[in-house]
């Protein structure tokens, strides 16, 4: 049933099961993950092989209270890399699910200024796409990483 739900029916959904949240997995990501910028987006990322057939990515968003002062502006960035995510995910998804993988990942808000939804989506799309290039390298070596 896994790759068929993920081809069939393309979740746009964005469940409570994908947050990345406790204190364990955060400083395992953290400690052990890389990193790479797709400004204004600074991604962190961690793949292991899957334990669960029901975790393929856990995902967190961040933004910084020093550089965006009010609770409603990191908000509202916050949604927009969410909802970046949610509609771009699916590819990144399909390729965990074919190399049975898993991916904690986190995605930090780290420009100054406040960008509109287009750019954010844009900056997302770049980000996802290369993390599916680097889980399609993981699983063909000979191309490099």
């Amino acid at each position: 049933m896994g790759l068929f739900f993920y081809s069939m029916e393309q979740s746009n959904h964005f469940p409570k099961s994908e947050h990345l949240c406790g204190e364990k997995n955060l400083t395992r990501l953290f400690t052990q993950g890389k990193a790479f910028i797709a400004y204004p987006l600074r991604v962190v990322y961690l793949f292991e092989d899957r334990k669960d057939a029901d975790e393929i990515a856990k995902i967190v968003v961040i933004t910084s209270k020093k550089r965006h002062k009010k609770a409603v502006d990191r908000n509202r960035l916050k949604r927009l890399m969410r909802e970046a995510y949610r509609l771009n995910k699916h590819d990144f998804c399909v390729a965990l699910h074919e190399t049975n993988k898993q991916a904690l990942v986190a995605f930090h808000y780290v420009a100054d200024e406040k960008m509109p939804f287009t750019e954010v989506e844009k900056k997302m799309k770049q980000a996802l796409k290369k993390l599916t290039d680097l889980i399609n390298n993981s699983r063909n070596p000979e191309t490099g990483n």
